[in-house]
């Protein structure tokens, strides 16, 4: 009996200090205030793009719904520089840019079929009108976007719209 108590009282020992040693204390972010997360803001941006008879692109907006938070910080635009994708630039009061965003082109789709063979296989499409939307956090210096088509080539890329952000 005497045995049982002291195995008993051993393995709990073992045990409590073995989770006290996995314990440690790490170095934590600052937390955001309350005064911080109410004063942020996300902006979810809703286009529409289209393809008129001569070939030019128009972009519309269709909705813009503004939000209290943050974004996670996600980097995922990457920069894709290829021929019409589009690049959003985001503008101070003077027109300055600010940061940029760039989103591959919504009027080309990628398609994925299945040959008569078997085989996976993909095709591009070009389409005349499509949506896209941009979520961005909106920082106090911004107050426009900027939407271009980049034409590749060393060429100026072609302004499709400029929208102010902030009423």
């Amino acid at each position: 009996m005497i045995f049982r108590k002291n195995t008993f009282l051993s393995v709990f020992l073992i045990l409590l200090m073995s989770l006290l040693s996995s314990c440690k204390s790490g170095s934590f972010s600052k937390p955001k205030t309350i005064t911080q997360v109410e004063k942020s803001q996300i902006v979810f941006l809703n286009f529409s793009i289209k393809k008129n008879p001569h070939g030019n692109e128009t972009v519309q907006l269709i909705e813009k719904i503004t939000v209290k938070g943050l974004l996670k910080n996600h980097n995922k635009n990457q920069q894709i520089l290829k021929k019409g994708n589009l690049r959003c630039n985001f503008l101070d009061k003077k027109l300055k840019p600010i940061k940029t965003i760039f989103i591959q082109n919504p009027l080309a789709k990628t398609i994925e079929y299945l040959t008569p063979s078997g085989q996976l296989s993909k095709k591009e499409v070009k389409i005349d009108s499509a949506e896209f939307f941009i979520r961005i956090q909106l920082e106090s210096k911004i107050e426009y976007i900027q939407i271009s088509k980049i034409n590749g080539d060393n060429s100026k890329d072609s302004e499709l719209t400029v929208l102010k952000l902030k009423e």
